[in-house]
């Protein structure tokens, strides 16, 4: 918010990550939500947020849509992987059938007392099935209701030329450094995707800091040489709205 984005994005492996756990299907809709409330709450800006697979069937389903409302949270997306998921970048997972998913979807979409709030159908097939089979579930989806979609890896300019000509509703792309090409905005946006989403930038420049200051730390027994790296206690502060808290 305070480097001027007009969205936010809540990561279910940033969210494992900070507790502890890898993005394996371990953490559930409690602490999904959890984490939410304390965001939506921290900002003034809209956030769309990861629902996995929906955490179960469909009485499951409708709750996590009805708490990530409730949660003050603008969308979700739902992704069509079987239970337990993995996460994106790794291999080995399971897809539903194009049934299955639509199911999901009508379960979603059914459940909401919003209807402004963004059900996002998103599909992982394209590692496993290609860009038409991807085109196709995606396709499904908006028929069943989605109000977008988001296929997962897709990374050639062409191959995203061709999903968004192919869809009639909006569709976002993943931006994820080190696992696939970063395409920079000005061409994403002239190819048509309305939202791009970079779900794990804060977390690895994140990590990749704190283990900088710790070996600073640990080599040099102090944390000195590394004082650039660190922002000062009042920026700290300010980004908390300390003095507003304090009024």
């Amino acid at each position: 918010e305070a480097a001027g984005f007009p969205l936010a994005y809540m990561s279910g492996l940033a969210v494992a990550a900070s507790l502890g756990h890898a993005d394996v299907g371990i953490i559930g809709l409690t602490e999904m939500v959890k984490r939410a409330q304390i965001i939506t709450s921290s900002i003034n800006i809209p956030l769309l947020a990861d629902a996995d697979t929906g955490y179960g069937g469909p009485s499951s389903i409708a709750r996590t849509v009805q708490e990530f409302e409730r949660a003050g949270v603008e969308g979700i997306h739902l992704e069509d992987q079987s239970n337990p998921k993995r996460c994106a970048a790794l291999p080995g997972k399971d897809l539903i059938s194009i049934n299955e998913m639509v199911a999901r979807i009508q379960t979603a979409v059914a459940a909401r007392k919003n209807p402004d709030f963004m059900i996002i159908g998103r599909t992982d097939a394209f590692p496993y099935e290609g860009l038409h089979a991807s085109i196709e579930r995606a396709k499904a989806y908006e028929d069943a209701g989605a109000d977008a979609t988001m296929i997962m890896l897709i990374n050639d300019i062409q191959d995203m030329q061709t999903a968004v000509a192919s869809l009639r509703k909006p569709t976002l792309v993943l931006m994820s450094e080190k696992l696939n090409p970063l395409i920079a905005r000005s061409t994403l946006q002239k190819i048509g995707f309305p939202i791009v989403v970079y779900p794990l930038s804060t977390i690895k420049s994140a990590v990749h800091a704190q283990e900088n200051i710790l070996k600073s730390l640990s080599i040099n027994g102090t944390t000195e040489l590394a004082i650039d790296q660190l922002v000062s206690i009042n920026q700290l502060h300010e980004l908390m709205n300390t003095q507003e808290a304090m009024a």
